[in-house]
């Protein structure tokens, strides 16, 4: 009974402590749909793995209420659920999607790591909000010569493309009628993924019930793409629905 009643002390003492790092990560850091996307479901499940099993395990092993390395072997393990905490916390923040960038035709998501923030020429671009990434346009070139020498750097040096190069990016809402000319219709989705049909609909039912309200442009996501609904009017983003977002007639 004392090892059981110090195992689920040690359970209760690391849920709060990894309660608390979640509601950060879900609601700050990664708010829905961008945990899935951006693919960090194997950090958290090392973080669970070590701190609510591992740890509370290993002190029902070694807790003896007599024992004279009781204390000693309780400090290993808490060392050891730290040094993953500190690992898994440290991973997942520097991952965390700090930039969601419009280019051509497509969504991408950036960490801050990603960017070079000495090319960012708006303090606005530069103004991350509490919840969620920062929501940029990477805008073709105007000038021939710059647009040409660009695809150049791309194809033939291996730089970074459009939409990894801050020097072209705009604020979103202000270009919101670049990225509604190359989205498309959720009936186009709900034909060319039947799959998805029911979650269309019910998406929209829980954003007005006017389907034409809506409109959606693909990502690219860590473990597989996705189709990003947005609201015409506000460009905000809606959801996000794990399907091949590349209809029939894409070039992609």
């Amino acid at each position: 009974m004392a090892k059981l009643k110090a195992s689920l002390i040690h359970f209760a003492l690391s849920s709060v402590v990894v309660g608390s790092i979640f509601l950060i990560i879900f609601f700050a850091w990664y708010p829905y749909p961008y945990f899935e996307i951006r693919g960090a479901g194997g950090i958290v499940l090392i973080l669970i793995g070590v701190d609510l099993v591992l740890g509370p395990l290993l002190t029902f092993i070694v807790y003896k209420p007599k024992k004279k390395t009781l204390v000693f072997d309780l400090s290993v393990i808490v060392l050891i659920q730290l040094a993953a905490l500190v690992y898994g916390v440290s991973a997942i923040y520097e991952e965390r999607p700090y930039f969601m960038v419009y280019a051509v035709d497509r969504f991408t998501l950036l960490a801050e790591k990603d960017v070079d923030f000495s090319e960012i020429t708006g303090q606005s671009l530069k103004a991350k909000p509490g919840i969620g990434p920062v929501m940029v346009l990477a805008k073709m070139p105007e000038d021939p010569q710059e647009r040409q020498k660009l695809m150049t750097e791309v194809v033939f040096e291996n730089k970074p493309d459009l939409d990894r190069r801050p020097k072209y990016w705009v604020p979103y809402q202000e270009n919101l009628e670049i990225v509604f000319a190359r989205t498309k219709t959720l009936q186009e989705l709900k034909k060319h993924r039947e799959s998805v049909a029911g979650l269309v609909d019910k998406i929209v039912a829980s954003h007005g019930g006017d389907i034409d309200d809506l409109a959606f442009a693909p990502m690219i996501g860590k473990n597989g793409d996705f189709a990003i609904v947005l609201e015409r009017n506000t460009g905000r983003l809606v959801d996000a629905i794990a399907v091949d977002p590349w209809l029939d007639d894409d070039p992609a």
